[in-house]
């Protein structure tokens, strides 16, 4: 399905996917690229080099995709959902992600990785899921838009591929959470104190 965005509309979900995807994403966006398949039997085949999708959806009309070069491993799936600025009272845009590593068997198959639910009041949501450290690479992505409205979306994964020609140096830098911080600090800490108390039992020379 394929709805033309505005001027701003469309900075806007560049702009809203410029803070939410990690760094080295590639995404596809519909508008501009054509629309994705709405058959499950007929996904938007998206290559390597490519790890990610945004567009448009509403009631009825689905996104089908089929991701050939993911990063293969252990990661975290996002699709977030949006309106567009000033929506109305009666404002309303729901739907269910689906996912498999295999093609789809059927319209709405596959393992369902959550709802979302975007209304005047509550103009964001997200859908996620994880893949498992043995996941190889290739993933069929279904959209399920049961809303009336429109609604605004942006797929991205937590592993990004790498940037192509890019030197490890120049890789986006990965932080670390905190608690493996403190561990961090924790060992070398105590490294520094057994180094001395080693220091100050031996024997003088």
């Amino acid at each position: 399905m394929y709805f033309r965005l505005n001027a701003i509309s469309a900075a806007a979900a560049a702009a809203f996917l410029a803070l939410a995807a990690p760094a080295g994403a590639v995404t596809v966006d519909e508008v501009g690229n054509g629309q994705f398949s709405k058959h499950y039997n007929k996904p938007t085949e998206l290559g390597a080099g490519i790890d990610g999708i945004s567009g448009t959806g509403w009631q009825n009309q689905f996104d089908i995709v089929h991701f050939t070069g993911l990063n293969p491993g252990a990661q975290t799936i996002t699709i977030d959902f949006w309106a567009d600025e000033g929506v109305g009272y009666s404002y309303q845009s729901d739907g269910v992600v689906k996912y498999s590593t295999d093609p789809f068997a059927w319209e709405w198959a596959g393992t369902e990785a959550g709802r979302y639910d975007v209304r005047y009041d509550k103009t964001k949501s997200s859908v996620s899921f994880d893949l498992g450290a043995p996941f190889g690479g290739e993933l069929y992505l279904a959209l399920y838009f049961t809303g009336q409205n429109k609604v605004n979306y942006g797929m991205y994964s937590s592993n990004p591929l790498p940037i192509a020609g890019a030197a490890p140096e120049q890789m986006p830098a990965v932080p670390l959470p905190a608690g493996f911080v403190l561990l961090g600090s924790a060992l070398a800490g105590g490294g520094l104190l057994a180094a001395a108390r080693r220091r100050k039992s031996a024997p003088a020379a």
